[in-house]
């Protein structure tokens, strides 16, 4: 694996600490000025009647990540929601939202290895209608009162996002983080789990058209095998979102 990316727009942090080190401390939501309040109710407005699906939820903000240490990778988080998300970078809030991707692999009849790909829709905050590492989201805020995520509850997240978004149930309970992108244009800090599917996999079976599952966070998703993906990385680089390029190009794909 490469000791950093080269993509801009983003940054891989590897973790480092083992499967089970991995802790998020949350902490409450952030004071804010009345201006800056104002200037993003105002921002919102008009971006929820752009697009109503955009909703107004609790999320988490990445303060800092602290990878590879004694007492394993901290992920320190505030509590925050999502139109201070969204309203940047019209409004600067410093808000880094908590994500979460896989890296899910599988290996055709003769070994082959894929990694999964999906497409985002056309009505996604950012990067819409390019190919990403799917699944992927937000991590949900816990409910008030609970300061921190463990592993297993990153790895839900991630399992909950396959469900819902791909239509595949996938055991993601031994998935284990290998690294962290810092996405500055996308405003996000991505938790990425590698799990290798157990079963052979069909590269040939197109996931959304054949599932009818993908919602309109994806409108098709794709294996991508390892002997082509530094090729797809040439010929569609302006498609891809760059948390994925950096991630690929940080595990060795490209």
């Amino acid at each position: 694996m490469s000791d950093q990316s080269t993509i801009p727009g983003a940054m891989v942090i590897p973790l480092g600490a083992g499967p089970g080190e991995l802790r998020v401390e949350i902490h409450d939501a952030p004071v804010r000025p009345a201006e800056i309040d104002r200037a993003v109710d105002a921002a919102w407005a008009r971006l929820h009647g752009a697009n109503p699906r955009f909703f107004d939820g609790c999320i988490l903000s990445v303060e800092r990540v602290t990878a590879c240490a004694a007492g394993g990778d901290t992920i320190v988080c505030v509590r925050d929601r999502f139109r201070y998300l969204a309203a940047q970078p019209e409004v600067a809030t410093g808000v880094q939202l908590l994500g979460v991707n896989g890296v899910i692999l599988g290996r055709d009849r003769r070994g082959g290895e894929h990694v999964l790909l999906g497409r985002r829709g056309y009505e996604t905050r950012v990067y819409d209608g390019m190919w990403e590492l799917a699944p992927g989201g937000g991590v949900d805020a816990p409910p008030e009162g609970v300061t921190h995520l463990a592993l297993a509850d990153i790895r839900r997240a991630m399992m909950k996002e396959v469900r819902e978004e791909l239509g595949l149930e996938v055991d993601a309970s031994g998935a284990v983080p290998v690294a962290v992108t810092r996405d500055t244009l996308g405003a996000s800090d991505i938790v990425s789990l590698r799990v290798e599917l157990p079963r052979e996999i069909d590269p040939r079976w197109t996931l959304c058209q054949s599932s009818g599952a993908c919602d309109w966070e994806y409108i098709d998703a794709a294996w991508l095998s390892r002997a082509d993906a530094a090729q797809f990385d040439r010929t569609h680089a302006h498609a891809i979102i760059p948390p994925t390029r950096a991630m690929l190009k940080w595990l060795g794909w490209t």
